[in-house]
């Protein structure tokens, strides 16, 4: 099976690789709040995650372990 991105899709990545640098100068400043479905960009900028589900917060840890542990983030997220 060959999988497709949609133009806007890619478009939409193109847009956050552009602001990455941005992103990760900015926050060994400040503190940010990243709303974002793309869980692998979240994981690549975030230090610690919140993930919600239906407004409630069900996990919240140290983004690392998500990023790099697939077995960990399928426990966890169910990804």
């Amino acid at each position: 099976m060959r999988r497709t991105i949609s133009p806007a899709a890619s478009n939409r990545w193109s847009r956050w690789r552009a602001r990455y640098p941005v992103f990760d100068q900015l926050r060994r400043q400040v503190s940010i709040v990243i709303v974002e479905h793309n869980l692998d960009l979240v994981l690549a900028l975030a230090d610690r995650v919140f993930a919600l589900e239906r407004g409630a917060v069900f996990h919240q840890g140290p983004a690392e372990p998500l990023l790099t542990n697939l077995d960990y983030r399928k426990q966890i997220l169910w990804l």
